[in-house]
C-alpha cells in the first residue's frame, strides 16, 4: 500500500524518474499543506523511506528492459490484434452473382460458387455492423471468398439496418428471414445442396445467424430453409444486456424501438438468448482479446448450455473482435474447421 501511495504521489507531480529525496520532499509538501505537523512527518519517516524503496524496486522490475527477460517475453508473446481500421484495407473479391431477394435496394445477396459441378454445401453469411447503416457488406467479402475457396457456396446478404429506411424492428429481421428463404429460389438455378445449409455471422451478424435458426413462425414462409448448423463469431446475442450497456450509441434501443420493459414481446422474438433453446448445432467462436463482445457471447453460451442446446465453444487465443473474420489470421483454421464440422453432421 505504501509503495502505491508513493508512486501515485510522484506521478501526480509529473515526475516519472523520481529519486528517494524527491519523493520525500513531495510527500512532505503534501502533508504540510494539509496542516500535518513536522512531528507527524518525522513519525512517518521510516514508513516513507521503506515505501519509496519498495516503489523504486517495483518500478525497476516492471520496466521493459533486457534486465527483465520475463516481462519482455510476455510482451513478445502477445499477438498483434487486428484493429477495426484494418477492415478498410480488406480486398473486395467480386461475387459470381449479385441477386436481389426483395424490392429495397439493400435487399440483395452476393452468391459465390466454388469450383466443381456441385451440389455444394451452402453458407448464408451475415456481416456485422452494430446493426448500424454505417457498416455494410464490403468488409465481409474477404471471408466469403475464403469460404468459397474451401468448398462452400456462400450467400452473403445485405440487409436494412438502423439508419436505413425500414431498418430496425421488424425490417432488419424481415430481411434476414427473406434472404434465407430466397435460397429455395436460388437452388432452382444454381447447384446448391440445401440439406447442408448453415448460417454464419459475425457480431451483430452472429446474433442474426443464431436468430434465423430458431426464428418465430411469423418470419417463415411456406417454402423455407432449415439450417443444419450455425457458426457464430463473437455473437452479440443478448439484446437486453446490450441495451443495458448502451452499446454502439444505444443502438439496441433504436433497433428494437425501445427498451425490454417497453417492448418485451419484441425482445422475446428478436433476441438470440430469448430464442433459446436453439436445437440446431452451434459453434461459437470467442476471442480472448475481444473484451467488448466476448462477455455477451459468454452470457449466451452459459444460457444455451443450461438448456442443453447442442453448442460447442471455441476459444480463439490470438483473436480480438476482427481477427476471426480475417482468413490471413491465425484464427482462420479454427473458424474453417468449425464451419466444415457443421456440414458433416
Amino acid at each position: 500500500m505504501g509503495a502505491d501511495f508513493i508512486k501515485k504521489a510522484c506521478k501526480g507531480s509529473g515526475s516519472e524518474n523520481y529519486s528517494i529525496q524527491d519523493s520525500i520532499e513531495y510527500v512532505k509538501g503534501i502533508l504540510l499543506v494539509k496542516n500535518y505537523s513536522i512531528q507527524a512527518i518525522s513519525v512517518l519517516g521510516l514508513f516513507l523511506l521503506s515505501s519509496v524503496a519498495q516503489a523504486l524496486q517495483q518500478q525497476s522490475l516492471s520496466s521493459d528492459t533486457p534486465e527483465n527477460p520475463a516481462q519482455v517475453a510476455v510482451a513478445e508473446d502477445k499477438p498483434n490484434i487486428l484493429p477495426v481500421s484494418a477492415l478498410n484495407d480488406f480486398p473486395w473479391p467480386a461475387a459470381d452473382h449479385v441477386i436481389s431477394y426483395g424490392t429495397d435496394p439493400l435487399q440483395f445477396g452476393e452468391l459465390r460458387l466454388p469450383k466443381g459441378d456441385g451440389p455444394h454445401p451452402v453458407m448464408m453469411l451475415i456481416h456485422g455492423s452494430c446493426w448500424l447503416a454505417d457498416y455494410d457488406i464490403a468488409h465481409i467479402r474477404k471471408l466469403a471468398h475464403a469460404f468459397t475457396q474451401e468448398g462452400f457456396a456462400t450467400w452473403t446478404v445485405e440487409y436494412r439496418r438502423v439508419g436505413n429506411e425500414g431498418g430496425g424492428w421488424p425490417g432488419t429481421y424481415d430481411d434476414i428471414a427473406g434472404a434465407g428463404d430466397y435460397l429455395v429460389t436460388l437452388a432452382k438455378s444454381h447447384p446448391l445442396d440445401l440439406t447442408r445449409t448453415i448460417t454464419a455471422g459475425h457480431s451483430a451478424g452472429g446474433h442474426l445467424a443464431l436468430w434465423y435458426a430458431n426464428r418465430p413462425e411469423r418470419f417463415k414462409k411456406a417454402e423455407t430453409v432449415t439450417p443444419v448448423g450455425v457458426l457464430a463469431l463473437a455473437p452479440a446475442a443478448d439484446l437486453a444486456y446490450l441495451h443495458e450497456k448502451k452499446v454502439c450509441g444505444h443502438v439496441i434501443d433504436k433497433l428494437m424501438g425501445g427498451s425490454p420493459a417497453e417492448h418485451p414481446d419484441r425482445y422475446k422474438q428478436g433476441s438470440g438468448i430469448d430464442r433459446l433453446p436453439v436445437m440446431t448445432a452451434q459453434h461459437i467462436i470467442l476471442g480472448k482479446y475481444d473484451t467488448s463482445w466476448t462477455p455477451v457471447g459468454r452470457r449466451y453460451v452459459k444460457q444455451a448450455k443450461a438448456m442443453n442446446a447442442p453448442i460447442e465453444v471455441h476459444e480463439a487465443l490470438e483473436s480480438g473482435h476482427f481477427d476471426m473474420i480475417d482468413p490471413d489470421s491465425t484464427t482462420w483454421p479454427m473458424v474453417l474447421a468449425a464451419a466444415k464440422s457443421l456440414i458433416k453432421k
